[in-house]
């Protein structure tokens, strides 16, 4: 009895790509919204460190 749901190796292999551009739109799409969560998270422990008396001179 095969189940309907199972995929096979020639089922896989005719899976198609999305586009370069999409592709490489999603990696620059998580590459900036890492670098602006960085950022906030440094902007955040910043303020902290400024409300508790550490500053820089």
């Amino acid at each position: 009895m095969v189940h309907k749901d199972v995929v096979t190796n020639e089922q896989a292999s005719e899976t198609v790509q999305s586009p370069w551009y999409k592709r490489v739109g999603w990696l620059v799409l998580i590459y900036v919204g890492s670098v602006v969560a960085l950022g906030l998270f440094a902007m955040l422990i910043r303020l902290f460190m400024t409300a508790a008396g550490m500053k820089s001179h």
